[in-house]
């Protein structure tokens, strides 16, 4: 099944909540896709998949800018 996480949300904690709510569902789930935004700085995307990673999804993805 896939699951949106809704776009522009970069506050940490609260992607990590959205995170927790997705993998009490679907806990079997391992893969993200991030598609940020252009203005985004290249360390938040990164901050954003170790979060991911940490979580125990470990396969990513970055839709290309």
């Amino acid at each position: 099944s896939q699951t949106i996480i809704k776009k522009g949300i970069q506050e940490p904690e609260l992607i990590k909540s959205h995170l927790e709510k997705i993998l009490a569902i679907e806990p079997n789930v391992k893969v993200a896709t991030i598609e940020p935004f252009l203005d985004v700085e290249y360390d938040k995307i990164i901050q954003l998949m170790d979060l991911i990673k940490q979580m125990g999804l470990v396969d990513l993805g970055i839709v290309p800018l």
